[in-house]
């Protein structure tokens, strides 16, 4: 009984001291909301990474991996000619290429080894080469 009576002795005086309301309810909740209006920005734009991607096979187990890498989220692929796309490495305008070789579905049918090819330029960032690996 003394605990339930000094409980609510407390409370009281809680309740009574406007300083203690202040500290303990309205500044937690002022911080709350400056610091999520402050931070409300930052994050939200999604960053897509673009990865250059030559389709030599042309099959449908080629085109499943290209719909997969386009249905993870942050990565996009964009087709190339391979040309085009040694050269724009080459010439440093592309930091790196992916080129699936030719017989790349027969081979994945077949169940053998298949090789994905990852060309990039000499000046590329290696984590940002490392990531696409």
């Amino acid at each position: 009984m003394k605990v339930i009576s000094i409980g609510w002795k407390d409370i009281l005086i809680f309740v009574k001291d406007r300083g203690a309301l202040i500290t303990s309810f309205l500044l937690p909740l002022l911080f709350i909301l400056v610091f999520s209006y402050a931070f409300s920005g930052i994050g939200e734009e999604d960053q897509l990474i673009t990865l250059p991607v030559v389709d030599l096979d042309g099959g449908e187990v080629a085109q499943d991996l290209i719909d997969r890498v386009n249905s993870t989220a942050g990565v996009e692929a964009k087709l190339y000619e391979e040309a085009e796309a040694r050269a724009q490495v080459e010439g440093e305008q592309l930091e790196y290429a992916l080129i699936i070789p030719a017989g790349f579905s027969e081979g994945i049918a077949d169940g053998q080894p298949v090789t994905l090819v990852l060309i990039n330029a000499p000046n590329a960032d290696p984590s940002n080469v490392e990531a696409m690996r």
